[in-house]
């Protein structure tokens, strides 16, 4: 199993004019021969870094795998985090305003039972201020 340039089957008009033999003539590079037990090396040597890769591009793919699940559980976790945060949000907004519509309505309610509270309050004060005065008057026309 000779290697061949194919230069050489050029120059000597493909090998059946020229030389007759096929030798070379000299100045042609000799070819390099390849024998049984080097090829069979060569295409061990390739298969065995052939399936060293593939093993490590198996071992990659199972990692990358790995880690696609983790991120998708990660962000299945997380969103389901978000929900739950964003229920309770939403019950804290109801009761804060529920909270603050009762502490309203307490105020309203206390202002408007002040209101004749004061009134009454008021008119009792200016009734018990002109009993004092009068008093006081008489008591110094009497003196």
């Amino acid at each position: 199993m000779a290697w061949q340039n194919p230069g050489a089957m050029v120059g000597n008009g493909g090998g059946a004019g020229g030389g007759g033999d096929g030798s070379n003539h000299g100045n042609q590079p000799q070819g390099t021969e390849y024998t049984l037990q080097g090829v069979m090396r060569f295409l061990q040597t390739e298969w065995h870094r052939h399936e060293r890769d593939r093993n490590a591009w198996e071992i990659e793919r199972a990692e990358m795998k790995s880690r696609i699940g983790k991120l998708e559980g990660d962000g299945r976790t997380s969103k389901r985090l978000q929900e739950t945060l964003g229920k309770h949000v939403k019950i804290l907004e109801n009761a804060l305003r529920k909270e603050r519509e009762k502490v309203k309505s307490l105020q309203s309610a206390a202002l408007t039972e002040e209101k004749p509270k004061e009134t009454a309050t008021t008119k009792e004060n200016l009734k018990s201020d002109e009993k004092r005065k009068y008093h006081s008057f008489v008591k110094r026309d009497i003196n």
